[in-house]
Formats: structure tokens, sequence, C-alpha cells
């Protein structure tokens, strides 16, 4: 119930406050999960109770954009900051754990939303191809 209030005020907050660039929310949204990892000790708490979710959501949503709007076989700021920074070997790993419950099915929309939705190659990058080949074994 806490975890809605507050993302329903972060949104309220978003919606007046001056925009951030896409990698900020980006970088924003990716840190509201990890800090959820560090701050959360009860692990039989449902994923659906959390806003992992629609984090992963936004996520999604702000790599989208940026793709609309660089040119062609372009790669933006968000999109270098995922694969720099492994965030998908992290959610491989989260959902291999699959802890909280549900986490598991959650990286794997994640993971089909992002292969499915981007347009430019992603699997030949190896911080993409090596997370997606080996969740296959767990899923």
């Amino acid at each position: 119930m806490f975890n809605r209030f507050a993302a329903a005020l972060h949104q309220a907050v978003e919606a007046l406050a001056p925009s951030q660039s896409l990698l900020e929310d980006f970088i924003f949204h990716w840190k509201a999960i990890t800090h959820y990892f560090i701050n959360n000790k009860d692990d039989k708490c449902p994923v659906q109770e959390s806003n992992i979710s629609s984090h992963l959501d936004n996520m999604l949503v702000i790599l989208e954009q940026e793709e609309y709007e660089m040119e062609k076989n372009q790669t933006g700021p968000c999109m270098e900051h995922l694969l720099q920074h492994k965030i998908l070997e992290t959610l491989q790993t989260l959902g291999k754990a699959d802890c909280p419950p549900g986490m598991k099915q959650l990286v794997l929309t994640f993971f089909t939303n992002l292969l499915g939705k981007i347009q430019q190659p992603l699997l030949p990058h190896v911080n993409v191809y090596k997370p997606v080949h080996v969740s296959r074994w767990f899923f």
C-alpha cells in the first residue's frame, strides 16, 4: 500500500518538477529498483506488491523514446548506460533467484519487451547476449 502511495506521490512531483534528461530518468528508475533490493529484507513479499514492475516499464519507455529521438543506428546515453553498467546481467541474476517471488517472470517479460520493441540490433552486444542466453536455462 505504501509503495503505491509513494509511486503516486512521485508521479505528482514529476508532473510539477522541471523535466530531467532521459538519462537522469533512466538512472532514477534503475536506482529505485536497486534500492528496493538493498532496503527490503522481506523476500516472501511478491514482486507485484513492489514498484519494480513500473520502474522496469518506465525504463523501457525511456529506451523507446530515446531510440525514437536518435538518428538511425545510433546508441543513446540510456542504452549505453544499460550496456556499460551490465543492467541486464544484474536483472538476470535477480530473476534467477526469483526473489521476491515473481521476479523471474518480470525479468523475462522485460527481456522480451526490450528485444521486441527496440529496433537496433541488441543481441550482438555481449552485455545483452550473455544474460539473455543464460536466462533461457532457468525460465
